[in-house]
């Protein structure tokens, strides 16, 4: 029996986050910019960049699915999720409920 109630799935995504961080120096040394946000659709827009590189953040915050269109904020129109390896074209992101997207 696991007294602690221990969470594998979720360490695992800790895992993999710690990783990212590790292997992307913007992730670690970058400054952060938050671009936009919605506060009724409950999603923020923010970047860390460092020297050329940058990663664009989406969080969403809500119980519903959002999609949201990042066009006029980011040039470029491909985007790949860091974690799933997903693409994403920059006009038409949907984001899962009560989570975050990490694309560059």
């Amino acid at each position: 029996a696991d007294d602690n109630n221990f969470d594998a799935e979720l360490h695992a995504y800790y895992q993999s986050l710690a990783a990212l961080r590790n292997s992307e120096p913007v992730l670690a040394k970058g400054t952060a910019n938050i671009i936009a946000h919605n506060a009724d659709e409950k999603w923020v827009i923010f970047d860390r960049a460092f020297e050329t590189d940058r990663i664009i953040v989406i969080l969403n915050r809500s119980t519903d699915t959002q999609v949201v269109n990042i066009s006029k904020w980011v040039e470029e129109t491909e985007l790949q999720d860091q974690l799933t390896g997903e693409v994403y074209s920059n006009s038409n992101i949907p984001i899962n409920p009560v989570s975050a997207l990490i694309l560059k």
